[in-house]
């Protein structure tokens, strides 16, 4: 018993070392001219799914959950966001040039239909709002397929448009 009693407070020793180490989760401010709605056109269903499975980890507008503030959650769960605004982020979209825009348009359709995003570990403790249905993975793959064919006939006639300006 004596064993057991040392175990349990080592334990809880190491924990409490371990939330001494913090890392920053805070969110940086949005700037609405920058996000995604204001430079794509997304149908109010597809914009729920971003809200519902997306969000937290790719735009500035995270929702940090309790158990994010303990660590070792508060270590993956920041590497995690950070990670995965660095990839894409729906609140900068209005940063990223068109063709990067095209990028992770298609980029989003893969990861959705392989069912690679939301990450398998995610899941679980957003049950049932990161799970993507059949259907909300056609409805999002085909609003990016059908944003990216409308962004590459954007850039085209702008492109048109300068060529007859020289």
């Amino acid at each position: 018993m004596q064993k057991l009693y040392s175990i349990a407070l080592a334990l809880i020793g190491a924990v409490g070392l371990m939330n001494l180490a913090r890392i920053d989760r805070t969110n940086p401010a949005v700037d609405p001219a920058q996000a995604i709605e204001a430079h794509t056109r997304v149908p109010s269903n597809v914009a729920g799914i971003f809200r519902r499975a997306c969000q937290d980890c790719h735009s500035d507008r995270t929702e940090w959950p309790w158990y994010s503030a303990v660590a070792p959650f508060h270590w993956l769960m920041s590497a995690d966001v950070y990670a995965a605004r660095s990839h894409m982020n729906l609140s900068a979209w209005g940063r990223y040039t068109p063709e990067e825009r095209t990028n992770r348009l298609i980029g989003i359709c893969e990861m959705v239909v392989g069912n690679n995003m939301p990450l398998w570990y995610y899941k679980p403790a957003h049950y049932p709002s990161a799970w993507l249905s059949e259907g909300d993975k056609k409805a999002v793959c085909e609003w990016a397929k059908e944003e990216a064919v409308r962004l590459q006939v954007t850039q085209n006639l702008s492109s048109e448009k300068g060529d007859t300006k020289r």
